[in-house]
């Protein structure tokens, strides 16, 4: 034992003022440690008490132990309020209340870029950047005396706490996932008045800037952010903004389908619809916010429709619209400027073939079957060189009230060989003197984005005189 102290001794010097040496004879404070070797053959350096974190809760630490240094070697699990700092393994010293964190400096630029006192304005700022050059306009950063902060600006306006200035950054303020619109839990105890942008991830799937007003989250127009919902759609009152549809030429428009039910909600635009029946147009629902109660809802039309009005594009807004029941709205059906109509009036006992209508290259007469029965017919001036046959459907409509709907088709030999064909099919229906009818037949023909719709009509006059009408419209 004497050997082992005498050997100790002898690598510790004190000094008169109680100065310690280790490995030195001239300790230059009170403690002067200095390695055994330099050449890096053994490990030196001071070695500190390691602990794990949960041991620095103890009640030994108190003001007494104020500027301990501990290594800790794991965190605090679960921390308190005197190792709250303690969440990895690394250095920490005693405050006398509770466990600091000893971080080294950051890696990078280490010069000391210190506020300057700018007494002429009443304002503290950075002076220089971190290399120590001067600070371009616009990359200002200044606090004021009377609590202003502007960055970017060395003059905040005064109506401002803080302004931000640039042109050609913005503001990006916290961005969260609130999970509905009475949330207190993703913010806690959120402040009134305190801004968000929630981004929809979660419960609340409205996406946008938000406020706190006390009681629940709103837009930043004062609107609730309540998951939209209607009661009903009224598709049948829908509507197309202009009506028209041309064939071929690019259409733009507004498409507005009623609603009932509404709760004030908010909702963001769609995905695009595709027409069906008169296709090329894309419906788009745009962004907006419920009525509370009736409303109407907008998309936005575009595209090339594929065939002239009426022939009406259908677009199928899907099986649910904000919880109603969805539907499928057929709109564009007005005849617009690109309509062509021509007609015949004649006074006859008997349909007469002489009286004629012809558009485009198509001839339409009443002829006078078995000498007095008329029946509407239809032939080609030219050859149309079909390789379809021509599809058609009738409705005749007496005045006696009956009615018959007749669905026919012309063949490609007849049509092409110019010769006359009946617009109905075989059931042998037709004018007369005994009763009045009005005959109505829709006829396309392949390849044309043009409706032909023939109409014909027999009024009695005095004796057994008849007024004959025919008419052809082509969309």
């Amino acid at each position: 034992m004497k050997n082992i102290i005498t050997l100790a001794v002898l690598f510790i010097s004190l000094t008169a003022f109680a100065q310690v040496g280790i490995n030195n004879t001239s300790p230059k404070a009170t403690l002067d440690i200095s390695p055994n070797t330099i050449d890096g053959s053994k490990p030196e350096g001071l070695l500190i008490p390691q602990l794990d974190g949960n041991s620095l809760k103890t009640t030994a630490y108190g003001t007494s132990q104020k500027g301990v240094i501990v290594y800790a070697k794991s965190a605090a699990s679960p921390t308190d309020t005197k190792t709250v700092n303690v969440t990895t393994e690394g250095y920490y010293f005693y405050d006398g209340s509770v466990w600091q964190k000893m971080t080294g400096a950051a890696a990078g630029d280490t010069t000391n870029d210190a506020w300057v006192n700018d007494t002429t304005n009443g304002l503290v700022k950075l002076g220089t950047k971190a290399d120590g050059t001067v600070r371009a306009v616009g990359a200002d950063f200044v606090a004021k005396d009377n609590g202003q902060v502007g960055i970017g600006t060395s003059s905040p306006d005064a109506s401002a706490a803080l302004e931000v200035a640039s042109t050609n950054k913005g503001m990006l303020i916290p961005r969260v996932a609130l999970t509905g619109s009475t949330d207190q839990t993703t913010i806690p105890s959120p402040a009134t008045g305190l801004m968000a942008y929630n981004t929809g991830a979660a419960g609340l799937a409205f996406k946008g800037f938000v406020f706190w007003n006390g009681t629940e989250w709103r837009s930043v127009n004062n609107n609730p952010t309540i998951s939209p919902t209607i009661t009903s759609l009224k598709c049948t009152d829908a509507y197309l903004e202009p009506n028209t549809l041309s064939a071929g030429v690019a259409y733009t428009g507004v498409l507005k389908v009623p609603y009932t039910g509404g709760n004030a909600g908010l909702f963001s635009g769609g995905t695009g619809i595709s027409s069906t029946v008169n296709t090329g147009l894309t419906a788009t629902l745009n962004s907006g916010e419920l009525e509370s109660g009736s409303g109407v809802l907008s998309y936005t039309v575009s595209g090339t429709p594929s065939q002239n009005s009426p022939i009406v594009a259908s677009f199928n807004l899907g099986s649910t619209v904000f919880g109603a029941t969805g539907c499928t709205v057929s709109v564009g059906d007005e005849v617009g400027t690109n309509v062509t109509t021509k007609k015949i009036i004649y006074t006859s006992a008997n349909a007469n073939a002489a009286y004629t209508v012809k558009m485009d290259d198509l001839e339409f007469k009443i002829n006078p079957d078995s000498g007095t029965y008329g029946i509407v017919y239809m032939r080609f001036t030219a050859n149309p060189n079909l390789t379809t046959a021509i599809r058609g459907m009738d409705i005749w409509q007496w005045s006696n009230d009956n009615q018959r709907i007749r669905s026919f088709s012309i063949s490609t030999t007849t049509a092409n060989s110019l010769s006359w064909a009946i617009l109905q099919d075989t059931n042998g229906d037709y004018f007369n003197n005994a009763l009045e009818l009005q005959f109505t037949s829709e006829v396309i023909v392949p390849g044309r984005n043009n409706l032909y719709k023939v109409y014909a009509t027999r009024f009695r006059s005095s004796g057994s005189n008849g007024i004959y009408v025919l008419t052809v419209t082509k969309y």
